[in-house]
This record gives structure tokens, sequence and C-alpha cells, in this order.
């Protein structure tokens, strides 16, 4: 079953509250590429009377005003945008116009043609523009000299689907599921893609839509990155691959791309404003310590930048059996990283504070739940492989638990292991007596799907 429409209903409902006010709206939303803006404007424009969807294609300005004109239906040609735009708006009840920030390129006059027209306040329709880059939206209307600062009635930053709406509709057995969502995390036309090519496994999706020079999803993360760059993408490119490879500390991320830990901060900077990048702490610290972590919150960039981008030469050579051998035997590692996040999301919903943990001597503990009502705290061991947890990975995380520093003294402390494959016969019969709760990829699963009235 493809993805098809799914979990908008916050944003369906909000966009019918706006179009019954009083003075038309004029709504901004950003969201990256695939994550579906175009598909959730479609779904509410069904049931609207007259609607009409624009799309801004990087032509010349001329070219597209030609372009656009056609719309407007009675073989006339508009000489400029505003009186087109003043056609569009008292003819339609709803006006879209998707990839917006192309006009920075295309004719960057438009903003303020179209600030003027806004000010006004004589139009009747209500505005919806859409855009997927969000360097260049952040700059139109938050930046205080944007001719459209501040004209926003609503400025929406649409997130990626949830977990469980991802998990739930597309194939495969759950493990299976979870690798691909590890990759491709709440982005639905990724998954619409996997259907459209009738791709099932995991291999599968690496030999025909990633690897080969010319495979659908080749150069996407690619091409995403070098419109928010442009010039200066190398360098954003170099610390992306860093943080990929599991260089998240500014240090290493300054050593392993070779730039200075002053010029480093401005690229890091811009990454975390785009939203690229997150800044992560130990749950047990604030946002002034020191132990900060780096991770990419896209998942397809992260594994474009973990194998792709750094195996160029490989795939430019065609060496593709080469380079998937090295996804494989790497995989598990990158894919555990994703089902720790699923199992913390599973935790975090009973807990006050749910995270990691870790201190600068490289220890880590993958979830550390904070309960501070009850004055307790759960540690867990998260484990993506194919062997059996043995009793040396709860022994471990105890010993680990101790040096998480909260209410030492007055705290009670609760263990979970989750282990995709399951545990040795004598690490159950220990856990069972000490009562440390074990999930398995089933127990998961059971979590994941909907509860039965």
């Amino acid at each position: 079953m493809p993805i098809d429409f799914i979990d908008r209903d916050n944003e369906l409902k909000r966009f019918n509250e706006l179009s019954s006010l009083k003075r038309p709206p004029f709504i901004v939303v950003v969201g990256r590429r695939r994550v579906g803006k175009t598909r959730l404007i479609q779904e509410f424009i069904k049931g609207v009377e007259a609607p009409i969807y624009l799309f801004v294609e990087e032509k010349r300005s001329e070219i597209l005003l030609r372009d656009w004109s056609k719309h407007a239906g009675g073989g006339v040609l508009f000489a400029s945008w505003e009186p087109l735009l003043r056609h569009f708006l008292s003819k339609y009840s709803v006006v879209v116009i998707d990839e917006f920030q192309n006009f920075a390129r295309v004719d960057p006059s438009f903003f303020t043609t179209l600030q003027k027209i806004i000010d006004e306040e004589k139009h009747e329709a209500m505005l919806i523009l859409v855009g997927s880059y969000l360097g260049m939206m952040k700059k139109i209307f938050e930046d205080r000299s944007s001719p459209l600062f501040g004209r926003a009635t609503e400025i929406w930053n649409l997130p990626p689907l949830p977990t469980k709406d991802i998990l739930l509709n597309i194939k495969g057995n759950f493990s299976d599921r979870i690798s691909t969502f590890s990759m491709f995390g709440g982005y639905p036309k990724y998954y619409t893609i996997l259907d459209q090519y009738e791709i099932h496994g995991i291999e599968d999706i690496w030999t025909r839509l990633i690897i080969p020079k010319y495979s659908p999803l080749n150069m996407e993360p690619y091409n995403i990155l070098l419109q928010e760059f442009g010039g200066e993408h190398r360098a954003y490119f170099s610390i992306l691959e860093a943080i990929a490879k599991g260089k998240r500390t500014y240090t290493e991320i300054s050593d392993y791309t070779g730039l200075s830990t002053t010029t480093l901060g401005r690229y890091v900077n811009d990454l975390i404003n785009f939203e690229i990048v997150n800044k992560k702490y130990p749950i047990t610290e604030t946002s002034r310590s020191k132990k900060s972590r780096y991770q990419i919150k896209d998942e397809f960039i992260r594994f474009w930048f973990r194998y792709i981008f750094p195996n160029m030469d490989l795939r430019e050579a065609e060496r593709y059996d080469e380079l998937l051998e090295m996804i494989k035997i790497d995989f598990p590692s990158f894919a555990s990283f994703k089902f720790e996040e699923v199992v913390r999301e599973i935790i975090s919903k009973e807990h006050t504070r749910t995270g990691s943990w870790w201190n600068r001597q490289g220890e880590e503990i993958d979830i550390v739940s904070i309960d501070k009502k009850r004055g307790s705290i759960l540690f867990g061991e998260v484990k993506w492989r194919s062997r059996p947890v043995g009793w040396n990975v709860v022994d471990e995380l105890k010993r680990k638990a101790k040096l998480v520093q909260w209410r030492c003294n007055n705290r009670k402390e609760r263990y979970l292991i989750v282990s995709k494959s399951g545990f040795t016969k004598k690490c159950l019969e220990i856990m069972e007596k000490e009562d440390i709760m074990h999930w398995n990829i089933k127990d998961i699963e059971k979590f994941i799907q909907p509860k039965l009235l």
C-alpha cells in the first residue's frame, strides 16, 4: 500500500478555519522537499470553490509572466505582474503559489508588487505561498529589510509525518519497515516512489534508487542543499559528511573538515537555523553545557552523506558492488540510530523528560528517561543486531547508570533492554528474576499498532 494522504487533519482544520475569516488570510507554508506540502494544499483546495494553483519555475520573468497569463483566460497577455496578480486575487477564492522562493531568482521585484497589493487589503482571496528552501523563505518573510516582512497572517513549518503513521502505512515485516524508516523518515514522497517502482526490500532500494549514477534519488540531497547554500556548499557538505560519519562534537568536526573553530561556527549555525542539523545535550545538562553534540535531522541526508558523498569515486567508476557491500556491512549501525529514536518516542509518553546521556570520557546510554514527580529514572540500552543480547549488556548498563548525576542518593532506578533479535536464555532468566524490562522487535511493533477499542 503506498503512502496516501494521512495525518494532516490539524493542518486541514486550520486551513478551513482561516478560510472563514472576515479578512482573507495570507498563509506561508514552508517545508523540505518530499514532506508533502503540495499534497496538503491539493487536499485542501479539493473542497474549495474556484481555487487556482500556480508554480514558480525558474524561467525568465517575461516567460513565466506569459505562462501565467494563460491561466487568466480570455487570451490576454499581461504586461506586468501587478495587473495579473490583481486579476487572480479578484477572480479566485484561493490563490496558491508553489515554490515561491524561486521569485528571488526569477524577479525579486515581485515581492514589492505583492506587498503593495496585500497592504491595500482590497482583495477577497485567500493567498497561500509555499516554499521548499527554509533559508530563502526566512529571508523573504523574516528579514526586516524584506518587503514581505510581517505581512503573513501565519507562517507554518510543515513537519515530517509522525513515526506511527509511517510505520503503519509501508510494506514489509516490522524489521524491514524500521530499516526503511531509518533511511527516509517521515517524508511521504519517498514511500510513494518505492511503490511506483514496486520496491519492497532495503537492498532493492539501494541498488535501484540510490547507488547507480542515473537512479532516481542518486543526487537528491545534493540538489536540495545546493539550492540552500549555492557557491559555499562545499564547506557545508564537508560538515555534514563529518557528522554523518560520527564526528559529532565541535572539535571532531573541525579536525575532520580542516575548518578552524572560528570559521566553523558560522556554517554550523546556518545548518541549525535551516533545520538541517540539531544540537543535542545529555538529558541531565542544560543548553549551556559544553557537552553538546550535533546530528543531522533528515534521515536521507544523513544516509547520503554517510555512504554516497564520501564514495563518489566508486559510483563514478560504476563500482556499485563495492559500494553496496560497504553499505550492507555498516547499515545495522546506521539503522540503530533511528531504532533508538523510535524506542525513546514510546518511552517519552509516560515520562517527564526522555533523551540520551553521555560524558566526556566516551560513556553513553541510549535512553535515559526521568520522571520528576515519582523521583524515578529509567536507563535503557537498544541493540539493532542479528544476535541475541547477553547479560553482559545489562551488566554494562547498570555500571554506566551509576555515572549519571541525578538524585544519586534519592532515586528509584529501572532498566530497559531492547533487542531486535531477542535475548539469550540466561539473560532472560536473570532479567525476569531482577524485574528488568526487556522488549524485542515484536514488542515494539505492538506499541506502534493502534489500540483496539
